[in-house]
This record gives structure tokens, sequence and C-alpha cells, in this order.
């Protein structure tokens, strides 16, 4: 089974990290460039403007195809390829495979999906998605679609794990995402009641005003992003709207540094993650504050405790990208080309 998966050129892009875990696996795997998604408005703009223009990434990814002649193509959301492109894909032979890390028919925040993601779902032999609800919605609006829950993962290994735990703990809290008026709210809600909060990310001085108990940073990616994530007492992990009832990236790569996490309640979570000893939950406004509150005031003995039980954690359910991307091969291997 021969495959084609794409890459970005970032170490930690999520495609990136399967396809070395591919490689690990003993795969035979080979590559088409997507390049990595521009981190600035202005190039997100150009991208959408060449994407309008006329479908540059649609026609590489028809030669890699030519070059390659895979049993199977691997597509990440998709939101370059039209229907009618993989269609002629599939009909040289070739299983279709998608892995789409948001909702693939809810499109909450710009650049999250298009009409080629929405109208391309039935084209595919397999569909990943990371959460079980949309997992199920899949199921309700696609009867005949093969669907696997893959969820999320992290590349933290136990050397990069060990050296992020000599960073020196910053006795604050931290929230390491971009802005809107819900996350802003929670912040406000967390500094006007004496949690010391500092934030990373684009546009927050649009939403809030630093201080004394707020800190605003520039956005802070790779290696320095998982260097946060370890750093502060602990990580404020919150929800787009697509991750309810569900699970995030940051759910996995937080604990698989050693950093503590203050989430959302989620089923998911849950199933993860054991509540006060390996993650913190909260519900609502209230208990938001109050975990805040506990995890600040707590000893920094007990915080390195917890520190240990998160990363146990996250190597005990095996949530490595590699554990994930044999996860995807197996998928693969059993409901599309047996």
């Amino acid at each position: 089974m021969k495959i084609l998966t794409p890459v970005s050129g970032n170490h930690w892009s999520v495609p990136d990290c399967y396809y070395r875990g591919m490689v690990k696996a003993g795969a035979d795997v080979v590559t088409y460039d997507v390049g990595e998604a521009p981190a600035s408005l202005v190039g997100r703009i150009l991208k959408r403007v060449r994407r309008a223009a006329g479908s540059e990434a649609g026609k590489k990814l028809l030669q890699a195809v030519d070059d390659a002649r895979p049993d199977v193509l691997i597509v990440f959301k998709g939101v370059d390829y039209t229907p009618a492109l993989l269609g002629r894909i599939a009909a040289r032979g070739v299983k279709l495979v998608n892995y789409n890390p948001d909702h693939p028919f809810r499109f909450f925040l710009a650049g999250a999906g298009n009409a080629n993601v929405r109208d391309s779902i039935a084209t595919y032999d397999l569909f990943f998605t990371y959460s079980g609800p949309i997992a199920n919605e899949l199921a309700e609006a696609y009867p005949a679609l093969k669907v696997a829950v893959l969820p999320f993962g992290h590349a933290v290994d136990d050397d990069l794990h060990d050296r992020l735990a000599t960073e020196a703990e910053v006795l604050r809290g931290c929230f390491n995402a971009n802005p809107d008026e819900e996350r802003a709210e929670a912040i406000r809600l967390l500094t006007r009641n004496g949690i010391a909060m500092d934030v990373f990310g684009w546009g927050w001085e649009k939403f809030v005003t630093p201080g004394p108990m707020l800190r605003i940073h520039p956005v802070e990616q790779g290696l320095d992003m998982l260097r946060i994530l370890r750093r502060y007492r602990f990580q404020l992990n919150m929800f787009r709207p697509h991750n309810e009832g569900s699970h995030n990236l940051r759910s996995f790569e937080v604990p698989a540094v050693g950093g503590i996490q203050l989430a959302p309640d989620s089923p998911e979570h849950r199933a993860f993650f054991v509540a006060d000893r390996d993650a913190f939950f909260f519900s609502d406004k209230d208990e938001l504050l109050a975990q805040a509150r506990k995890l600040l005031s707590m000893p920094a003995a007990e915080a390195g405790d917890l520190r240990l039980a998160a990363r146990r954690r996250v190597v005990e359910i095996r949530s490595h990208f590699d554990d994930r991307a044999r996860a995807m091969l197996a998928a693969i291997e059993d409901r599309v080309t047996s």
C-alpha cells in the first residue's frame, strides 16, 4: 500500500507529524507539499486571492499523483481541492482519505473550511475526525460514509519533555491563543478577580487593556510555544464552537510538556484525563475562577506532582502523533484497502 500524504515544511504542523509517524511505522509513504499556513493576516488574504484565481494547489496535487502513483491519497481538510478534482483522482483507482481538524460542514471561523471541504465529504473512502460528536453528525448526514475518530495528539518525546522541564515556573496563568469576545471576557473575569494572566496571540490589544494583572505578548510558535505551555503555573484552554463536547489540540500539548491545564469540562476530556490529577476542568465562570485560584495558591511541590502526573497520562494513553499515525494506518488498511 503506497500512500501519498501532505507536508507543509513546518516540523510541528499536524500533517508533518503524521508523515513522520508513518515513516517510523514502516509505511510506504511519499509526500506532496502544501506549504506552511500563513501566520499573518496579509499572508492569509493573499492565499485566498490565489485560491480564488485558480487552483494552483490542485494542479500540484494532480502532478504529485501522476508522479507517485499511490494506492491511497490523504488530504488534510481540503480547502484547495474541488469535488471534481478529487473525482478525477478517484477515477484512477486511488483511494481517498480525509483528516479534518475542524468541523467539515459547519464553519465557525474564516479559514476553517469552504465549499470544497463541505461538498467533497461524500467523495472520500474514509473520513477521519478528531471528535466523537462530529463523527455522530457525519454518520447522520452521510450514512454511506466510512467515518473514524482519531483524536488530536502531541509531538513531545521524552528528551524534549526533559529539556522543557528545566524551565523556571512563572506563577501566573497563561492563555496562548488568538482572542475573540468570549475569550476576552474570560480573561477579564480572571484578572478582575486577582488572577494574574499573560496572553499570547494576535490582536489582544483590541479586546483587553494590559496592566499589572495582564501582560500581552506576541505569538510564539514551535519550540518557543511549547516552552510557554510548560512555564506557567496553569494554561487556560478554551474551546471554539466545533470543539464543544470534545477536545482540541491544546488538550494534549499542555500535559505532554508537563503543563497544568485548566480546560472546559467535556466527556472526551473526562475520558482522556483524570480530573484534578491530570487536568483541571470548569463548566462555568464560577468554577473557572475557583479552579484558577486553587492552582495559583497551590504549593510548588504539589504543582510539580501534577506536572508529572499529566505527562505520565499522555504517555500511558499513547497520544503521541506517532501513535496516532499507526492508528491511521491500521484504519486505512482495515477499512479502505483490505
